[in-house]
């Protein structure tokens, strides 16, 4: 994920510099992957609070306009445990394959330590199905599927 020099902010850059990487599954048969990025606290400054996390949060999806055509976004928030989350899921067309049509699935939380976004890149309804299900557990709250049922209701 390369910034460009004229096209970015500082704090944009200094994201990148930061960001780190801990897993990164890939299924080539498929045509599907799940990446998760962490932004820890230390490298970028100031701790963000759970206020900023929508603010944040939009801040990585927008970095996807880069390489993908978004279209449909559709926006949500929830809680898994203690942690808020906000989530974004959107159809994206590569911008240098337009013949790759993904849903693009970000969710994003703030740890005690980093920021961390699953993003997921899926080519048909299962691999959504994987990575909205996928158990997760943070700072020791029980294992609960990563994107909930529920996290793209409308409230009323």
């Amino acid at each position: 994920m390369k910034v460009e020099d004229g096209d970015s902010s500082a704090m944009e850059k200094k994201g990148v510099d930061c960001t780190q990487v801990p897993l990164l599954l890939r299924s080539p048969q498929v045509g599907s992957s799940i990446v998760v990025v962490a932004l820890p606290y230390a490298c970028i400054g100031p701790v963000v609070t759970e206020n900023d996390l929508p603010g944040a949060a939009l801040g990585v999806s927008e970095g996807m306009k880069k390489n993908f055509d978004i279209a449909d976004a559709a926006y949500g928030a929830y809680k898994l445990g203690k942690h808020g989350f906000w989530v974004e899921r959107a159809h994206g067309t590569s911008k240098s394959h337009p013949e790759t049509s993904l849903t693009l699935e970000i969710a994003c939380t703030m740890l005690k330590k980093a920021m961390v976004c699953w993003m997921g890149f899926s080519k048909d309804q299962e691999a959504l199905q994987v990575f909205e299900s996928g158990q997760t557990s943070l700072e020791g709250d029980p294992p609960l599927a990563l994107v909930p049922a529920t996290a793209f209701n409308k409230s009323k």
